[in-house]
């Protein structure tokens, strides 16, 4: 079974190298990758004496 599935991978691989060797069109992809820190403790008011602070770190 094992013999199978490495000969099948090494199929695909060609495939795919054959396949990037005569690709006409050049893929690229782009983005932002943004970090911002949330901290939810008092923000526009008074928070109360005994409550916790809560800090959020959201990725986006």
């Amino acid at each position: 079974m094992q013999n199978y599935t490495k000969k099948k991978l090494v199929i695909l691989l060609l495939l795919v190298q054959t396949f990037t060797l005569y690709a006409q069109h050049k893929i690229e992809l782009s983005g932002q990758y943004i970090t911002r820190l949330e901290q939810r403790h008092g923000y526009r008011n008074l928070a109360p004496l005994n409550s916790k602070s809560a800090v959020f770190l959201h990725k986006s």
